[in-house]
């Protein structure tokens, strides 16, 4: 039912509604993303922009927007905040510094 390229799999499926306050996704460098969907039509579309090596690690849809959202490391260092600290941005953004990481360690 959905086209990914070679070596892209699903994270997680949501169907969320107009009113929701969105998805909260978090990727190995330590960026986090709130977003609320604006409904391309038909298509794919990206939700967050990526750099080079890094990949999505977590994905929830909210519920309130008042979630707290945890980033947990290689490392064992764990850090936890209010979803609503992160304001939303549009689909083609990067998303913004979540955790900063200790040389060769990645939010798992």
């Amino acid at each position: 039912y959905v086209a990914l390229p070679r070596g892209e799999e699903p994270l997680w499926i949501v169907s969320v509604s107009r009113d929701s306050p969105g998805i909260a996704l978090g990727t190995a460098a330590g960026v986090v993303k709130r977003v609320v969907p604006d409904y391309p039509g038909k298509g794919e579309w990206e939700i967050v922009s990526l750099k080079d090596g890094d990949r999505v690690v977590g994905a929830v849809e909210l519920s309130s927007g008042e979630e707290d959202l945890v980033f947990i490391t290689s490392d064992a260092q764990l850090l936890r905040f209010r979803g609503a600290s992160v304001r939303p941005q549009g689909r083609t953004a990067g998303g913004m510094a979540g955790i900063k990481l200790a040389a060769g360690q990645r939010v798992v």
